[in-house]
């Protein structure tokens, strides 16, 4: 990595698709393999050299916030809530949060009810030209969700 990045975390979805589990916890905190999915992000964006994120909230604010403040005083990581009164989705959320960038060389954006095993610190060592061809693949139904979008290969 170059100089300076962010992190906007998005994390503030209702988690439909995930209830009955959601009905009580945020998405991004339900457990994989006894960890909070939202903490696998933190340690991607830690080892990445990532020391600013800012997450947004709505459904479990309350939850996440605590998990906030819980990660604030490990100290690894700093991190900031925006909440969302009304979900303003991806796009709108980004949009709300353009101060964000204020100051860094890279935003790096994490969608945080997805599990993935990506090396952050080796997807920032690529070229910015190189990073977009790996993850803006199109797909065919941009609207649907899940696994569906997902192309083969």
């Amino acid at each position: 990595m170059a100089g300076t990045a962010k992190s906007m975390i998005l994390a503030a979805g209702l988690g439909t698709r995930l209830r009955p589990l959601t009905d009580a916890i945020p998405k991004c905190l339900v457990p994989i393999a006894g960890r909070p999915l939202l903490e696998y992000w933190i340690d991607g964006l830690c080892d990445a050299g990532i020391s600013e994120a800012r997450v947004n909230t709505h459904a479990h604010a309350d939850q996440v916030r605590a998990y906030i403040e819980q990660v604030n005083a490990e100290g690894r990581l700093h991190l900031a809530e925006s909440f969302e009164p009304e979900l303003l989705g991806s796009a709108g959320t980004i949009a709300a949060n353009a101060d964000l960038a204020d100051g860094a060389d890279e935003v790096v954006i994490v969608y945080a009810d997805n599990f993935s095993d990506v090396d952050l610190r080796r997807l920032l060592a690529f070229p910015p030209r190189a990073r977009r061809s790996i993850h803006d693949a199109p797909v065919p139904r941009p609207r649907s969700p899940g696994l569906r979008n997902r192309r083969a290969g």
